[in-house]
């Protein structure tokens, strides 16, 4: 029985450090949606809910500089698959988007 004892207390011991790691990573993204919201002004704000709304990050004209600086800054990120090019705002940001889009 003791040995059921220290497996019992070894599993609770992992569990608690996976759950103070997993809370050090919510943390740490969090600090990164606060540090991005923080610099972000209307325009781009605006933009990142289109950009999700539509997957496209660019407009029609060529200097578009608020899309580039979305895709620059990495808020917006493109990707390329088998149905081509699409965008939409970084995974770390979704968060942000569901709060701006009720404001």
């Amino acid at each position: 029985m003791p040995q059921a004892l220290n497996l019992a207390e070894a599993y609770n011991t992992v569990s608690i450090e996976q759950l103070k790691e997993e809370e050090e990573v919510e943390n740490a993204l969090e600090n990164l949606r606060n540090a991005y919201d923080r610099t972000l002004n209307e325009e781009h704000i605006k933009r990142l809910i289109t950009i999700h709304d539509k997957k496209r990050a660019r407009d029609r004209s060529m200097e578009d500089p608020i899309g580039r600086d979305l895709l620059f800054s990495l808020t917006a990120v493109e990707y390329e698959g088998e149905e081509g090019r699409w965008c939409d705002v970084n995974p770390i940001l979704l968060p942000l988007v569901e709060t701006w889009k009720k404001e």
